[in-house]
């Protein structure tokens, strides 16, 4: 299968965008403009994702080996991340569904979402499933798949013991992104940490988390993305931080990305994840 119909079985073209002034326009592309987006696209990774080096082979001793040697290099691992969650490793109905999870899981991805979903992963106040995640960090390592935490903070559901209080809600909020980024730290090192906050008033969201929403509310949408970031960030100051939704229309733009910035308007994520 050529790299044009996988990105198209795949998905891809109906994820993609052109950058343009109309960035956050919600516009559905068309065919044409899907098809010039792959117009050329190996001679573009030709370009901007491959470079010629020089390698030079040393022996045992230091000294350069001899031409007449012949050398065989194999690819075993590449920065391009292509994963998906990870939430069923272990959980299938029977051994052998385990089984083909795990091995089709490590052979054709490299990229792992864990869950951390805070009424889950927290059901009881200061229990958090801590042995569920490292178990899953273990099984990362050993099979060389780079790990992200899904999500840090999303009122979607309240932990049932969460306080009533809107103040003490949303410092409990940052102190759990505090201690699960630094927690984590080096094993953890991506973070989506504040998800689908552009729409963070949906009906759902008032009635199953109120707590939450009505903390946001009270301290306001710009005060919460900033804090919850900046609270990532000083736990572990070389992660990688996602603001994730999935809307990407001129709202996103105007009432999340424009005000998730420092006192020197510089952004405070460092990648924009998007749901489609």
């Amino acid at each position: 299968m050529n790299r044009r119909k996988f990105l198209k079985l795949t998905g891809f073209t109906a994820a993609s965008f052109t950058v343009s002034k109309n960035l956050f326009a919600q516009q559905e592309p068309s065919d044409k403009s899907k098809e010039k987006l792959l117009d050329g696209i190996d001679d573009r990774i030709n370009k901007y994702r491959k470079a010629e080096c020089t390698l030079t082979f040393l022996g045992p001793d230091g000294k350069v080996l001899k031409n007449s040697i012949t050398v065989k290099i194999e690819q075993t691992r590449h920065k391009f991340l292509f994963g998906c969650n990870i939430f069923m490793l272990g959980r299938c109905r029977t051994p052998k569904g385990n089984e083909a999870y795990e091995k089709y899981f490590s052979d054709l991805l490299n990229f792992a979402t864990l869950p951390f979903y805070w009424w889950a992963f927290e059901r009881e106040k200061g229990k958090p499933d801590i042995a569920r995640t490292e178990e899953i960090i273990k099984w990362c390592r050993a099979k060389n798949v780079v790990a992200k935490g899904h999500p840090l903070a999303w009122n979607w559901v309240d932990p049932r013991w969460l306080p009533d209080d809107p103040d003490k809600a949303m410092e409990a909020q940052f102190e759990r992104i505090s201690d699960c980024v630094s927690r984590f730290k080096g094993q953890i090192d991506i973070w989506d940490v504040v998800n689908e906050a552009t729409d963070y008033t949906r009906d759902q969201q008032k009635e199953a988390a109120p707590k939450l929403t009505n903390g946001i509310l009270k301290i306001g949408l710009e005060q919460y993305l900033r804090r919850a970031f900046k609270s990532a960030r000083n736990a572990n100051p070389d992660a990688k931080l996602v603001i994730n939704d999935y809307r990407t229309d001129q709202a996103f733009g105007n009432n999340v990305l424009s005000v998730l910035v420092d006192d020197k308007k510089n952004p405070l994520y460092d990648v924009i994840g998007n749901q489609v």
